[in-house]
């Protein structure tokens, strides 16, 4: 990760608060300091997890209040402006990660959501590595409605670039913003989704089986790959 002296983009699929920590253990040690984020903004009311969130300098979504409907919507000017710091700090070497969904997904965790293509403009502008994260079982571990994880399970993770050069893998495109982050966007899904797939058909669905359960999965999965 890095090898070419380009900032990396890492982006994954989101089921769990264990995510985070997964994907930390999982990169470079020297990179992770320089990892930045767009986070919701509970995130930064949480004890404990809301203090290393304001000290790495992440960046919260910015909601306002709707004064005739008492609705709270996307600032759509604040969150330009901190696209852009986002942007700049990736400009200056630094490092980014989000995970596109913009949500936990609290359906199916092995059916990921839509990417939202608005963050992917940063490496349309910008010439960066984009690195992807496929994980699996790390819902079970630490479901979205606890508050601590911990539980026993069987996780898988792969961590995988896309490119090396994102406007290298762009350079067949026409050159419109908006159509090239939709594709990276949809590019970064479809390669998460086919290894979450896999993951799942190789029994790593979260939960844990008994020897017999694994042995005679582990037989399915050899008879479906001889045919």
């Amino acid at each position: 990760m890095g090898s070419s002296g380009r900032s990396c983009l890492i982006v994954g699929n989101h089921t769990s608060f264990m995510d985070t920590l997964v994907a930390v253990v999982a990169n470079p040690l020297r990179n992770v300091g320089s990892v930045r984020m767009m986070v919701g903004n509970h995130l930064f009311r949480m004890p404990f997890l809301g203090t290393i969130v304001k000290a790495m300098g992440h960046e919260s979504v910015p909601f306002k209040q709707d004064e005739a409907t008492q609705k709270w919507t996307l600032d759509k000017e604040e969150m330009a402006a901190r696209m852009k710091d986002l942007e700049a700090h990736v400009d200056r070497g630094g490092h980014l990660a989000w995970f596109p969904e913009g949500a936990l997904n609290l359906g199916d965790p092995h059916k990921v959501g839509m990417f939202r293509a608005g963050g992917f403009v940063i490496p349309v502008h910008i010439d960066v590595e984009i690195w992807i994260m496929a994980a699996v079982g790390n819902s079970v571990c630490w479901p979205p409605s606890s508050t601590v994880g911990g539980r026993p399970a069987t996780m898988a993770l792969k961590m995988f670039r896309l490119c090396e050069s994102s406007h290298d893998f762009l350079s067949k495109l026409p050159d419109d913003e908006k159509e090239r982050s939709v594709f990276l966007a949809n590019t970064a899904h479809d390669r998460v989704q086919k290894f979450v797939d896999e993951f799942v058909a190789e029994g790593f669905d979260g939960n844990i089986h008994s020897d017999e359960e694994k042995e005679e999965d582990y037989k399915e999965l050899l008879e479906e790959r001889a045919n």
